[in-house]
């Protein structure tokens, strides 16, 4: 017996099938290789004739009919038949480089995708192996690459291995150097200082949390400059939950902040392990809404002509005013649309009145102004009487409105002098050599603004003119220092005057008919002069030039 035994296993080492006699009983193997290191390999093992059940016993103590999940090594089988008949046979699993499917229950092909339904460990070495679903365990060997879509997976990465997340939510347990690409879904870390890979159970002794929290945040900024109405809300993605929120500036303890100022705050998130980071949260504000005005005060009294014209800059445009006072105004829609923008309050009436700008964000500013206005432009007058003929008078005195002032008039004798005839409020202006009547004297000041009067100038003449045939003579005329008065023949006069043209007598003398009178002129002022005859008929006037 012990002969016949040594035979069985001499012919299954040379890979012969041996079969026993007069057993008509004989065996085949099928083998799968296993991949990558793993335990995966297989033999399948076919029993062709004998007489059933069959009892197996395998060198590695199996007594199934076949061997599943093996790793690199020979395998020999004793089969025993019903009759008593005996065979064996031995075969040998070989470890191949490359990816391989290691699976408790489905198995399905390395490169066909995997969308859930099952729990499947992969094996994947110096290849690329895509995960798009399911709840998954996975190894990697140096070298490899998975790229993940979706799914909840375990994954184990030796250095040198690569993953790509590009969703799901996943375990990873890596050595260093592992090149982690995190393009999307949550990551959970854990840093191992070394991987043993065995099947049966997870590989994770020594591995500690890797912190991979990372948050966003939504934020509202300041409204206005200066006020406490921005706010934050954080998001945290990765770690464990819960988080906790630390906010410094002390602004929460929460995960929204709100009434915040402008400025930048930093936000520590701790998660349920202890895993922290720090998230950096700015709050902005628009610049400060301002607002200028120019002010174009009335010219005349008692007119609605004043202007503010209001600039407006800062916050953020359009703009929107509004004003009161004497008198107030809403003018509809945006009036100001740009910042640097202006518009123009017209037609103000004398007071003091307050504008409110209103930007687009609500903010307000105010600002206070003031129209003035002169005083009311007044005109006094006076006269003299004509007495000897066109020697009149009115006198101007001019207040009020903006000096200095010019003067102008109508009537029997029309004026406009050039200049300002009138320089300063209070002073006044005389107006001579008027004959009687009515004037319209017309005052206007340095605004351009206007006042009229009537003033009458009487007349005290009382005699009849002297007839200019009674052939009255001044000669020479011009004269320098002596002037000749010549008076016609059955003219009766009494006195005669020599006036200036202001009305001043600065001399006088008494004359007969058909007389020539030699008058000394020399100390009067270059200018004309006026020599008036009076008689007991009436007056004659003649004028001389005095150089």
């Amino acid at each position: 017996m012990k002969i016949k035994l040594a035979l069985y296993v001499l012919f299954a080492l040379i890979n012969f099938n041996f079969l026993a006699q007069p057993c008509n009983m004989s065996l085949s193997t099928g083998v799968n290789n296993a991949m990558g290191g793993g335990p995966n390999g297989t033999i399948n093992l076919t029993v062709n004739g004998g007489t059933a059940p069959y009892s197996f016993m395998w060198s590695n103590g199996s007594t199934t009919q076949n061997l599943n999940m093996l790793p690199q090594g020979c395998y020999t089988v004793v089969v025993n038949d019903a009759a008593g008949c005996q065979a064996m046979a031995t075969a040998c699993v070989t470890n191949l480089a490359g990816p391989i499917l290691y699976s408790n229950s489905n198995v399905v092909s390395f490169y066909q995708v995997v969308n859930g339904g099952f729990t499947p460990q992969w094996v994947c070495q110096n290849d690329t192996l895509y995960s798009d679903g399911g709840i998954m365990k996975i190894y990697l060997e140096s070298g490899a690459t998975m790229i993940t879509g979706g799914g909840i997976d375990t994954i184990y990465a030796k250095t040198g291995a690569t993953i790509v997340m590009n969703g799901g939510i996943h375990r990873i347990y890596h050595e260093p150097g592992v090149n982690l690409v995190m393009n999307g879904g949550i990551p959970y870390l854990y840093l191992c200082p070394s991987l043993v890979f065995n099947y049966s159970q997870a590989p994770a002794n020594g591995c500690v949390p890797v912190c991979n929290i990372t948050a966003t945040a939504s934020v509202t900024n300041v409204s206005c400059a200066g006020i406490a109405s921005g706010s934050a809300t954080l998001t945290a993605t990765g770690g464990t939950a819960p988080f906790s929120y630390v906010w410094s500036p002390n602004a929460a303890n929460t995960q929204t902040a709100n009434n915040l100022v402008a400025g930048t705050y930093t936000v520590t998130i701790t998660d349920a392990n202890g895993c922290t980071a720090n998230q950096s949260v700015t709050i902005t504000e628009p610049s400060s809404i301002a607002m200028s005005t120019a002010i174009t005060n009335i010219q005349c009294f008692g007119q609605n002509e004043g202007v503010s014209m209001v600039t407006a800059s800062g916050g953020n445009a359009p703009y929107n005013l509004t004003y009161s006072g004497p008198i107030s105004g809403n003018p509809p829609g945006n009036d100001i649309l740009v910042s640097g923008g202006t518009f123009n309050i017209n037609n103000l009436a004398p007071g003091s009145y307050s504008v409110n700008l209103t930007d687009a964000n609500g903010c307000v500013v105010t600002q206070n102004f003031t129209i003035t206005q002169p005083s009311q432009l007044t005109v006094a007058t006076s006269t003299t009487d004509e007495l000897l003929g066109s020697d009149g008078t009115f006198s101007a005195t001019v207040s009020g409105g903006m000096a200095p002032y010019n003067i102008s008039w109508t009537g029997p004798v029309n004026a406009n002098p050039v200049g300002n005839e009138i320089l300063s409020s209070g002073g006044s202006y005389t107006a001579n050599n008027l004959p009687s009547g009515t004037y319209n004297i017309t005052i206007t000041d340095d605004n351009g603004c206007t006042e009229s009067t009537l003033v009458t100038v009487g007349s005290q003449v009382g005699v009849e003119t002297l007839d200019k045939n009674n052939a009255f003579r001044l000669y020479p005329n011009p004269t320098v220092n002596l002037l000749n008065v010549q008076m016609g023949a059955n003219t009766l006069v009494s006195e005669v005057y020599i006036l200036s043209m202001e009305g001043r007598v600065v001399s006088t003398f008494i004359m007969d008919g058909n007389e020539i009178k030699v008058i000394d002129v020399a100390s009067l002022s270059n200018g004309r002069y006026l020599v008036q005859f009076l008689g007991e008929n009436g007056m004659h006037c003649e004028t001389f030039v005095k150089q």
